[in-house]
C-alpha cells in the first residue's frame, strides 16, 4: 500500500484528480479482500508515511492522504481507531477530514485525543460536539490549548461542574458576555468555580461585582487572599455607588445573554 501511495503521489503531480480517484478505487478493491487486522495494518503504514513527510506535502497530496485514511478508518476496529487517533492528535498538521471523523466518534477513547490536542479542528466541528455529545467529550474539548467564545458559550451552558471548572481554569479560553454571565450565575453555588472566575483577568468589572455580592463571606475572604487589590477595588465601587452604575452597564449584556439562551432553547 505504501508503494501504491508513493506511485500515485508521483503520478498525481501530472494527472491530478483521475490519479487520485484511481488510488481510491484500488484501495476499495484491496480492503474488500482483507480482514480487519490487515486493514488496520494498511492504515498504520499509510499513517507512518504521512507522518514522516507531512511537513513537505502540498495541498493535493494532503487531500490524497486525507481521503485514503478517512476511507480506512471506517474499516478498522475500535482499538485500532484509538491508536490512530492518538497518532494524529500528536501530528502538527493532520488531514482535516479524517481528523473530523475521529472527533465525531461516539467513543471518547477515539475522539478524546484529537478533541484535546488537534489543531486541525475548526470551531464549527467543536461546537457541534459540545452541543450533541456527552460530558466526557465536553471535558476533552475544555482542555484544548485555546477555546473561542463560541465554544465556551456552549461548554459553560451544557457542561457539568467538572466541565465548567475545567473551562474556567483554562488560560487559553475566551468568554463572551453570555459566557461571563453564565459563569457568575453558576458560581453562586460553587465556591471552587467562583475562585476560578475571580482569578481570570478578562472578566469585566460588572460581573466581578455580581460575583462578589452573590457569594458568601467565606468566599469573599478567599477572594481577598487571592487578590486583595481587586477585592478592595470592588468593595470601594460598592461603597461609592459604583454598583448602580455597573448595573446600568451590565443590564444590556444580561438582556443579550437572555436572548441568546432563548434562541438556543428554541433551536
Amino acid at each position: 500500500m505504501q508503494r501504491q501511495i508513493r506511485r500515485h503521489r508521483s503520478a498525481g503531480e501530472n494527472k491530478g484528480t483521475s490519479c487520485h480517484q484511481s488510488l481510491i478505487d484500488e484501495l476499495d478493491a484491496s480492503i474488500s479482500q482483507r480482514n480487519i487486522g490487515s486493514r488496520a495494518e494498511i492504515l498504520r503504514q499509510t499513517t507512518d508515511l504521512f507522518v514522516a513527510g507531512s511537513g513537505y506535502f502540498d495541498n493535493k497530496q494532503m487531500a490524497l492522504f486525507d481521503d485514503v485514511m478517512n476511507r480506512l478508518v471506517n474499516e478498522i476496529d475500535h482499538s485500532a481507531r484509538v491508536t490512530f487517533g492518538e497518532t494524529l492528535a500528536a501530528t502538527d498538521k493532520s488531514p482535516p477530514k479524517v481528523t473530523r471523523t475521529l472527533a465525531l466518534d461516539d467513543s471518547i477513547d477515539v475522539a478524546g485525543p484529537v478533541l484535546r490536542r488537534s489543531e486541525s479542528l475548526d470551531d464549527e466541528t467543536l461546537i457541534v460536539r459540545t452541543k450533541t455529545k456527552g460530558q466526557d467529550h465536553l471535558l476533552a474539548i475544555s482542555q484544548r490549548a485555546r477555546l473561542s467564545e463560541g465554544v465556551t458559550d456552549v461548554l459553560v451552558e451544557r457542561g457539568n461542574q467538572k466541565v465548567v471548572i475545567s473551562t474556567a481554569a483554562n488560560a487559553g479560553a475566551r468568554f463572551s458576555d453570555f459566557g461571563c454571565s453564565t459563569l457568575v450565575t453558576r458560581s453562586e453555588s460553587d465556591s471552587e468555580l467562583a475562585l476560578l472566575v475571580w482569578a481570570r483577568p478578562q472578566i469585566p468589572r460588572e460581573y466581578l461585582l455580581t460575583l462578589f455580592e452573590t457569594t458568601s463571606e467565606t468566599v469573599r475572604q478567599k477572594f481577598e487572599t487571592a487578590d486583595r487589590g481587586k477585592a478592595d477595588l470592588v468593595r470601594e465601587m460598592i461603597k461609592t455607588g459604583g454598583r448602580q452604575n455597573s448595573n446600568e452597564i451590565a443590564r444590556p449584556h444580561v438582556e443579550v445573554c437572555k436572548r441568546k439562551s432563548a434562541r438556543r432553547t428554541i433551536a
